[in-house]
């Protein structure tokens, strides 16, 4: 991310994000390779240390799961390449799933630099205005791991439980 950063503060937002985006995918590649070929007893033990890491494992090998882990940013991204990599993840799969799950905090972290710069070159009122807006989303997509288990968990609380139906005992045949 500081590299996406980086790319919007020197090529504004729309740039520096197709440049971050590319950046960040050809990086999730390498790493990909990396956990799936080069050093896969090391990357394991090491992935397997972070709290969802060793879950998360099972839930990076389809499209869904791999989006998820990309779009709600749970684990760092480079955990989540050699999450893939280790589960050994469908290539195409994966790089779909990281084309896609990487763009918006891609946009908003080059958004975050181009409008810092924009607005201090416009004057305080401007460069207060776009840090708000910059920082409210960056604000938003950090909070979105915990909303969404709260969702989930409010969800599940919200829905009738079904009775259990009696059975009589089996040693108890009429």
């Amino acid at each position: 991310m500081p590299f996406v950063v980086a790319a919007g503060a020197l090529f504004g937002t729309l740039l520096g994000s197709l440049l971050g985006w590319a950046a960040s995918l050809l990086g999730a590649v390498l790493g990909y390779w990396i956990a799936r070929t080069i050093g896969h007893d090391v990357v394991f033990r090491w992935v397997t240390r972070f709290r969802r890491g060793a879950a998360a494992i099972s839930e990076g090998r389809d499209f869904a799961g791999l989006l998820r882990l990309r779009l709600i940013p749970v684990l760092p991204i480079g955990v989540v390449n050699f999450i893939a990599g280790l589960s050994r993840a469908p290539f195409a799969g994966y790089v779909a799933a990281t084309a896609i799950g990487i763009i918006p905090a891609t946009v908003i972290y080059a958004y975050f630099a181009d409008s810092l710069l924009e607005g201090v070159g416009n004057g305080r009122r401007e460069a207060l205005k776009s840090l708000i807006v910059a920082s409210t989303l960056l604000v938003a997509l950090s909070l979105t791991p915990s909303l969404t288990r709260w969702w989930r968990n409010r969800q599940s609380r919200a829905r009738p439980k079904r009775p259990v139906a009696s059975h009589p005992h089996p040693s108890r045949r009429p």
